[in-house]
């Protein structure tokens, strides 16, 4: 059976399951870009603190391609730190999720088709938030040049979201 078809004149490749980073017949594969701090024996969700400088929002981590992704953040604004406002736009709609985190509080997000993270700060002093990122996204690349949004398809399997392409 051909792992193919043709549709309004142009050639689909059909729908295969593939687990994460190995590479299908239509060129579709899944991987995952985390954004973490490092600290000597620990493991899991280990945040990195950047700096936030005062004034305008600033935006954090962008993404500017057109791959669908489901992705996680994990936002903390530590001790002695004022409240940051945090803002998180998603392709999928036009109103982004606009939260203000307080003194020693963290807040999980999962989106779905990440765009972007943008930060503020009431202060006027530089002040620090600390964040862990993992974004998983489908990649394909075909002889029709179809983004991966005609192949994969996401499934949630208890919050741990896996793409067949």
């Amino acid at each position: 059976m051909a792992d193919y078809f043709y549709k309004d004149g142009k050639k689909y490749y059909k729908n295969q399951k593939i687990s994460h980073s190995f590479q299908s017949t239509n060129n579709c594969f899944i991987d995952t870009h985390t954004i973490a701090g490092f600290r000597e024996n620990l493991t899991g969700n280990i945040p990195l603190t950047i700096t936030i400088l005062p004034g305008a929002a600033q935006t954090i981590f962008e993404d500017f391609s057109e791959n669908p992704n489901s992705t996680f953040l994990q936002l903390l604004v530590p001790e002695k730190e004022l409240p940051m406002t945090v803002t998180i736009r998603s392709r999928n709609t036009n109103s982004p999720i606009t939260v203000t985190i307080p003194t020693g509080a963290t807040r999980f997000f999962q989106v779905e088709n990440f765009e972007s993270l943008t930060v503020s700060t009431s202060s006027s002093q530089p002040g620090f938030l600390s964040l862990f990122i993992k974004k998983t996204f489908c990649i394909c690349c075909n002889d029709q040049n179809n983004h991966c949004n005609e192949y994969c398809h996401r499934h949630d399997h208890d919050y741990d979201y896996d793409y067949d392409c």
